[in-house]
């Protein structure tokens, strides 16, 4: 279970570095992953706001692997 939790991790963790990038103003890759009309035309536009906290999200989950597998000492473990 350790390998799968620091597997989950790392993703996590580059999921949310990836989000601080497109924060930050980074555009690569964001012309794959905003859906599009067939028109071209993107369905939305995502501000600086929501990666910042999709970010964080991704970057508290994968704290919350590394702390279940029992990596590093928390708080709540007494």
């Amino acid at each position: 279970m350790t390998a799968l939790a620091i597997i989950n991790s790392v993703v996590f963790f580059l999921l949310g570095t990836l989000h601080f990038y497109w924060a930050v103003g980074g555009k690569w890759a964001t012309d794959e992953v905003v859906p599009t009309k067939p028109t071209g035309e993107k369905l939305f536009t995502t501000s600086a706001l929501s990666c910042v906290l999709v970010g964080s999200g991704l970057w508290l989950m994968s704290f919350v692997h590394v702390a279940n597998a029992g990596l590093i000492y928390t708080y709540w473990d007494g």
